[in-house]
């Protein structure tokens, strides 16, 4: 009797271990599912940050050559200006000589 009491015991005690088993194989591998969510929640955050940062480096690059196209198309302006007014000065002095004669 006192025997299958013992075997009983052993019984329920390894029903209570695989149990208890169970549930810490659960606990982690929610916990290592969590870790994983985690890690992808930053990995992503990282992404966005470097495309952010390369958006706005691309942007700050892009103004540069803006400005420098501007400036060198404001110069090409200015020096066609420059030009056209000697021609006119030219011409105007042709035109006024051939006025007076």
């Amino acid at each position: 009797m006192e025997l299958v009491q013992k075997i009983k015991d052993a019984e329920q005690k390894a029903r209570q271990i695989i149990e208890q088993a169970r549930q810490q194989a659960a606990e982690l591998t929610e916990q290592a599912k969590q870790e994983d969510d985690q890690a992808d929640d930053q990995a992503q955050q990282y992404r966005r940050q470097r495309i952010e940062q390369a958006v706005a480096e691309a942007e700050k690059d892009g103004q540069k050559q803006v400005d420098a196209l501007v400036a060198e198309g404001q110069q090409k302006i200015e020096d066609l200006r420059r030009r056209a007014r000697g021609r006119m000065d030219g011409c105007i002095s042709k035109v006024l000589s051939q006025i007076q004669a």
